[in-house]
């Protein structure tokens, strides 16, 4: 049965809506993105002639812009970066308060100890500031290998027999025996986006003994992905609408710490 307030038509109607908000907003200062994401947009500068922006204690209503200045970040991949939001007290003080996201995971899990953004910086850094040739095999590509602790679902246990036994349980803490380890391949920039190839292009994100990417200082050149996909759009089914009920599909995050090893 379907949920009482299920509308497929609203649904795709708002997400189209907002992605089209989206990139009418960035071509008012293409040069300038740095991001998308759901329904924001991070950029350089302010983007001027953008209508129907807020700025901080102004009154928002739907479809309104929030606007929020922020003082530097760390930008990997999407759904892995960190930037300093600016904001204010009453009393007019400046503050910068972290904003930190990996898609995936949770850098709490990682070291509780220390901020998430924190552990992201000095990770990510000293990643990119390995020598590699880019030439060579990917295992040796710019990755973040660490220690994470993660409650196993009945759904992620079902990887192996042996991983059955943990269904239900947390993974041990970092450190201690049989701990679990997750893998963040910083050398990417997603799917949508391709480092450029050119060997004169390798300084942006290839560090050797002599000097560290430039990545590692400031925002790098990338291309556009090619898609070979023909297709406009994939119809997908919610899941009250699925007729194959044998199969079960997993979500991002479960097939991403399948693929982690955690065991």
């Amino acid at each position: 049965m379907a949920p009482a307030v299920a509308n497929p038509y609203y649904a795709a109607a708002t997400t189209a809506y907002c992605q089209r908000r989206l990139l009418e907003a960035a071509l008012l200062d293409p040069h300038a993105i740095v991001f998308f994401a759901t329904d924001g947009i991070v950029s350089t500068r302010e983007l001027q002639g953008l209508s129907r922006v807020r700025k901080k204690g102004g009154i928002v209503d739907l479809g309104d812009w929030e606007y929020s200045g922020a003082d530097s970040g760390l930008f990997v991949l999407p759904g892995v970066y960190t930037y300093g939001k600016i904001e204010y007290d009453k009393n007019g003080s400046r503050t910068i308060k972290p904003i930190t996201k990996l898609r995936g995971g949770d850098p709490k899990k990682y070291n509780a100890a220390v901020k998430a953004n924190e552990w992201l910086i000095k990770n990510v850094l000293a990643a990119w500031r390995t020598p590699f040739d880019p030439r060579g095999s990917k295992e040796q590509f710019p990755r973040i290998v660490a220690p994470y602790k993660k409650y196993i679902t009945v759904g992620n246990a079902l990887a192996s027999p042996r991983r059955w036994e943990l269904a239900g349980r947390w993974t041990a803490k970092p450190g201690e025996p049989g701990a679990g380890t997750r893998d963040i391949n910083v050398h990417t920039v997603g799917n949508k986006r391709e480092l450029i190839p050119d060997e004169s292009c390798w300084p942006d994100y290839v560090s050797t003994s002599n000097r560290e990417a430039r990545r590692c200082g400031e925002l790098i050149r990338t291309v556009p992905a090619l898609n070979n996909d023909t297709a406009l759009s994939r119809p997908r089914m919610p899941k009250w609408l699925d007729e194959d009920i044998g199969r079960v599909v997993e979500d991002q995050e479960e097939q991403e710490e399948i693929a982690a090893g955690f065991e």
